[in-house]
């Protein structure tokens, strides 16, 4: 299943020039490698899909593949297919609406998480990315509420701590946006 997490802060990284320049050849090599045992994942889930269009396990692996080399289309056709055999799996349906999402298409994905929470409303990856979706509107009260539900319902204490940094962070966030709008317009001077 796929977790898309809001960035709650930057970091820099300074490297020299001639560093940089090796690192980046590394970096290279190792993205390339990467992408090519991907398309080696691909085409053996390919393989097998075609004499077993319907196995539910490899078109979601196909799917993730998809969706991590950033192929959302073909991710989306995968989750899709997926869908159709087992209409009910919420992490499936949770993953289309990320990749929803990363295409920009907000009300599908918004769909897809509101389907997952019906399906199961103890699905804290499904209340996370929903949030997210709110966050994206700028509607930060819908999103806190699906934050706190996502913190509530956690799991794993990695992710439970990313949302409560989140959740305070959308608290200061809101506490300003608050203040800022309570504030009396200045008065023009005579």
């Amino acid at each position: 299943m796929r977790k898309k997490i809001v960035p709650i802060g930057l970091s820099f990284l300074l490297m020299s020039a001639a560093g940089c320049q090796n690192k980046d050849k590394g970096v290279d090599k190792k993205l390339q490698d990467q992408q090519e045992m991907a398309m080696q994942r691909i085409n053996e889930y390919e393989r097998i899909l075609a004499t077993n269009p319907k196995d539910l396990e490899i078109l979601v692996a196909l799917g993730n593949v998809n969706y991590d080399m950033g192929r959302w289309k073909d991710a989306v056709e995968n989750y899709l297919k997926a869908l159709a055999i087992d209409s009910t799996n919420v992490d499936v349906r949770t993953d289309l609406g990320t990749a929803y999402k990363q295409m920009g298409l907000m009300e599908l994905a918004e769909r897809e998480f509101k389907k997952g929470i019906e399906i199961n409303p103890k699905h804290a990856k499904a209340h996370y990315n929903l949030g997210v979706v709110y966050h994206d509107k700028g509607d930060y009260k819908a999103t806190l509420a699906e934050w706190e539900k996502n913190y509530e319902l956690e799991q794993d204490p990695y992710f439970k701590e990313i949302a409560r940094k989140n959740i305070e962070q959308l608290k200061q966030t809101m506490t300003g946006a608050v203040l800022d709008n309570s504030l009396p317009a200045p008065k023009a001077k005579k």
